[in-house]
């Protein structure tokens, strides 16, 4: 959700621009902008229905009897897909919020001057969100067997996450310069 609503600021900052005289020559990279961060909120939104149910799964699979050794072979399978599972929603999360920073980034830059302030908690927002899609990744991982899966998942979590504080300073700053005129 608040990516979601991250991604609602970008596309508030460039509704605010796209269509004015004042911002023509902004038109139409903002107007990719506004639908690129349409289509993250959505994509978002669709996320955290797919987090929901891949919670329920996992939920489920916890619940399964353990009495006899086949059953406790088949919850232990069931523990690893669900687990498996449910690590994909936010690792999807996290990418679309990664996205959404750089979509704040461009609002900050070419957006309408009066919305920069909107531009930078977008920023902090997804960032935030990226980050708090990272500790429901990893709290997933942990109890993965499959390490091959593990690695996977942990070398593409460090790839969006890298860099993504400095990139939110960096905007923050931005914003702030605009916010003054400058």
């Amino acid at each position: 959700m608040v990516g979601a609503m991250a991604a609602a600021l970008v596309s508030m900052v460039t509704n605010f621009t796209v269509g004015r005289p004042k911002f023509a020559d902004l038109d139409a990279p903002l107007r990719e902008v506004l639908a690129a961060a349409e289509g993250a909120r959505e994509r978002l939104v669709a996320l955290m229905q797919e987090d929901e149910r891949a919670y329920a799964a996992l939920s489920a699979a916890m619940k399964l009897p353990r009495g006899d050794e086949g059953e406790k072979r088949a919850r232990s399978q069931a523990l690893q897909q669900a687990l498996r599972g449910a690590a994909a929603p936010p690792l999807a999360m996290a990418a679309v919020c990664r996205r959404v920073l750089d979509l704040a980034q461009a609002a900050a830059e070419r957006g309408n001057p009066a919305l920069a302030s909107d531009a930078g908690v977008a920023a902090l927002l997804s960032e935030a969100a990226l980050r708090a899609s990272e500790i429901n990744v990893r709290v997933n991982l942990v109890r993965v067997r499959d390490q091959t899966f593990v690695d996977a998942t942990e070398a593409e979590l460090n790839r969006l996450v890298q860099g993504t504080a400095a990139r939110k300073e960096e905007i923050l700053a931005l914003a702030g310069r605009r916010m003054a005129g400058g």
